[in-house]
């Protein structure tokens, strides 16, 4: 039985803190070595590769690029007016893209060569996620105008009866959000729901408090099923959740502020943004052993005048990829753990 199972999540973390001393995380900055005027990573495989988008110091144009081992790889616009993204990437190298004009449109990078992977009614499309096998899922613009869900599995692709496809494990489980709707006053409300679709079946992951009229939206799962994002809470705060063998977790938030999950690794940990109740950005947390953290308290001294961390995304080395604020100008980072993390066996714990 995994040990979730025998002593539920809350005693897991509880005894953490006994057992081990607070992780610290040493910050690098990525855009200090790159060659584009900006850079802003999107996303970073579990091998430590990223991607993401450079403004060329020449041309103005976005590039997608790779960054591996300290080596960015210019991958220019991918053969589109306007220019490219990377927004997701593998251990492979493969990539989920976007290239720009007309329209936008959802990519697979794949040694050397972005093919387009497909549109909804003639639409916009982008991918938001790729998997180790090279399925994406992402959204789409449909005729009405409105978002809808895609997949690209196995080299198909499906639009999906969902308003977002945001992420895509190894198992092609993936997850996002659907609608939800219902007339009052002869008006039609709409609202958001997470849902986690596994083995051909969507299931409607609720939300922490708020009931089924209250927005909620999953954005990232890891390879054991267990699910992140946000759901309104009783009070009409917005909390970060956890959705794990079938309970949902309300994770807290930093009063007066709000939190939202946006990815979560094969360890269970989690890192999301603090926000104004307006959306604002005000920082990112961190979640593992020891509850929830400002991830800017965790940083050593390399953190010094960095600030206003929004972090993006979260490997199994626990190494984390966003953007921040230093010497007033935006920057791309990468986080490390001081601490090496345990390789993983049979559980996410």
């Amino acid at each position: 039985m995994n040990l979730l199972g025998k002593v539920g999540i809350a005693s897991v973390f509880a005894l953490a803190p006994a057992l081990l001393p607070a992780q610290t995380y040493t910050i690098t900055d990525l855009s200090a070595g790159s060659p584009f005027l900006e850079t802003l990573p999107y996303g970073i495989s579990q091998n430590g590769m990223i991607t993401g988008v450079g403004v060329d110091p020449v041309t103005q144009e976005i590039h997608a690029f790779i960054y591996n081992g300290g080596i960015f790889q210019d991958l220019g616009d991918l053969g589109y007016p306007y220019g490219a993204d990377g927004v997701a990437i593998n251990n492979a190298g493969q990539l989920a893209a976007t290239g720009y004009g007309p329209g936008y449109q959802a990519l697979r990078y794949s040694n050397g060569h972005a093919s387009r992977i497909g549109s909804i009614d003639g639409g916009s499309s982008e991918g938001l996620s790729i998997n180790n096998s090279g399925d994406i899922v992402g959204r789409a613009l449909n005729g009405d105008g409105g978002g809808q869900g895609f997949s690209y599995i196995g080299g198909h692709f499906t639009a999906l009866s969902v308003d977002r496809a945001a992420c895509i494990n190894d198992s092609d489980q993936y997850v996002g959000s659907l609608g939800y709707s219902w007339v009052q006053n002869n008006y039609v409300h709409v609202v958001e729901h997470p849902f986690l679709y596994s083995n051909g079946t969507t299931t409607d992951l609720g939300s922490i408090g708020g009931g089924v009229r209250t927005n909620g939206e999953a954005y990232s799962l890891n390879n054991y099923g267990q699910v992140t994002g946000y759901s309104t809470a009783a009070d009409g705060t917005i909390h970060a959740f956890l959705y794990s063998y079938g309970f949902l977790y309300d994770l807290g938030t930093f009063p007066p502020y709000y939190t939202r999950g946006r990815s979560i690794n094969n360890h269970g940990q989690i890192i999301g943004s603090i926000e104004t109740y307006v959306g604002g950005p005000i920082g990112t947390f961190y979640w593992g052993k020891g509850g929830m953290r400002n991830l800017q308290d965790m940083l050593d001294a390399s953190g010094a005048g960095w600030s206003g961390l929004q972090a993006i995304q979260i490997n199994d080395a626990g190494w984390i990829v966003g953007t921040g604020t230093i010497n007033g100008e935006t920057h791309g980072f990468l986080a490390r753990p001081k601490r090496p993390l345990p390789i993983l066996g049979g559980g996410g714990w």
